[in-house]
């Protein structure tokens, strides 16, 4: 009984460490990027472990507790410590034709691209909301919204809405990541 209980200890605690340690992560990637992470309130919304995948790796998730919407983050710097993102629309392309399915009857990837005005409430300079089904590798969920946003000499953002039902109001999901204004 007692060894049970330093098994279940010992996973409580690397669990969380691997938690912790992808916080930390995210929050430098956050930094080199300029970006402002409004961070949910813990009741609305709970941190999850980022699975690894072969397709699009992220860096950080959350799970909503009211409704069943996961949302991950991926943040790319374009500073001195990581590779250029050359051109955004080639970049976000790339990423959503990646975790598509490839399934005839859902394969269409839907591309919108963000008026100025929604952009200046982001400080980027291009963005878009890409909708798709992604492939099971990715997600369990039938549904994906990517926001691309990218601000130059910064980098590029990208947040995963994952859901299953249609009628959620996703917007209230969409407004974590912010670039910092230049002075």
């Amino acid at each position: 009984m007692i060894m049970k209980r330093l098994v279940l200890f010992g996973l409580v605690m690397y669990t969380t460490s691997a938690w912790s340690q992808n916080t930390v992560e995210f929050n430098e990637l956050l930094k080199r990027a300029q970006v402002e992470f409004a961070v949910p309130l813990e009741t609305f919304l709970k941190e999850i472990r980022v699975l690894k995948t072969d397709l699009v790796e992220y860096d950080y998730a959350l799970k909503a507790k009211q409704d069943p919407v996961e949302i991950r983050y991926k943040i790319i710097p374009t500073d001195n410590n990581s590779s250029p993102i050359g051109s955004p629309q080639i970049k976000l392309t790339q990423i959503a034709s990646t975790i598509a399915s490839n399934e005839e009857e859902s394969g269409d990837i839907v591309f919108h691209r963000m008026p100025d005005e929604e952009l200046a409430m982001y400080n980027a300079d291009y963005g878009v909301k890409t909708y798709l089904h992604p492939k099971s590798r990715f997600s369990d969920k039938k549904h994906c919204k990517i926001i691309f946003l990218f601000a130059e000499n910064k980098g590029m953002v990208c947040t995963f809405l994952l859901f299953n039902k249609t009628d959620i109001d996703l917007s209230i999901y969409e407004k974590n990541l912010i670039f910092i204004k230049d002075i």
